[in-house]
């Protein structure tokens, strides 16, 4: 029953924000549980197969007594020991990774010097720098600098993949109050139906890959404040995005 000269207050308030705390703490949750699982990992997988890959060395170093078959089957024995020791090393580094050293560090020195030691490790690409703003970020500049080589990497790999050369161009620059940093190439891209996947751990579309590099590039990320993100790139490949927290009026240090 309505009464005359009442009114009604409709109270708005965004939950984005709350959402997003909530899955931070549910994520937490997760990662602590997982490196729980990673140390278990470490010593029931990583001293045996070092010990058999050591006995692996010793077999291939005295193989005059063994026939040719059985040789090439001790290679891929080998091998393969090989591989798995360095998924496992993979997967602590995602599934534990060092704590984040803050500081606050100037963003073009390290982006341009990032893309300068890129340049002589990659296969494919031509790296380049755009435009990047000079401004302050606190970060750990030694995780930084590893997102941007893996992210640059991955382009690298992808061009590679595609049987052809092309182009990586890192962007910085301020949006609101967050630093973007931008990985553009111009090679396959990242197709629809698999772009809310690539940061999943395990998952990958190449055939060399183990799908941790991305899935622990996030999460060094997640550890410093910021998050990645991946979309279309204007120049035609795929865009790899890293967004930190601005630091406005900070004094700043050499990276």
């Amino acid at each position: 029953v309505g009464v005359e000269g009442a009114g009604r207050v409709i109270i708005f308030q965004d939950l984005t924000e709350l959402r997003r705390l909530q899955e931070d703490v549910t994520r937490a949750e997760q990662f602590a549980a997982l490196g729980r699982v990673a140390a278990g990992l470490a010593h029931e997988v990583r001293n045996p197969l070092a010990a058999m890959i050591g006995c692996l060395h010793l077999l291939r170093s005295d193989d005059s007594r063994i026939d040719a078959d059985n040789r090439r089957m001790l290679e891929i024995v080998h091998r393969e020991a090989e591989r798995l020791s360095g998924l496992v090393q993979d997967f602590l580094k995602y599934a534990r990774p060092a704590p984040p050293r803050l500081g606050e560090v100037r963003l073009a020195p390290l982006v341009e010097d990032t893309a300068a030691t890129a340049r002589h490790g990659v296969k494919t690409a031509r790296v380049e720098v755009a435009d990047v703003v000079d401004v302050a970020v606190v970060v750990d500049a030694d995780q930084l600098r590893q997102v941007l080589w893996n992210m640059i990497g991955n382009a690298d790999a992808m061009l590679a993949a595609a049987g052809r050369k092309g182009v990586v161009r890192l962007t910085a620059y301020v949006e609101g109050d967050v630093v973007r940093i931008d990985v553009d190439d111009d090679g396959p891209g990242v197709a629809d139906d698999v772009r809310d996947r690539v940061f999943e751990p395990f998952f990958t579309t190449r055939s060399d890959g183990n799908g941790l590099g991305l899935a622990t590039c996030q999460q060094l990320m997640r550890q410093n404040g910021g998050a990645i993100g991946v979309d279309t790139s204007p120049l035609g490949g795929a865009r790899f995005t890293v967004r930190l927290p601005l630091q406005r009026d900070a004094v700043v240090v050499d990276a």
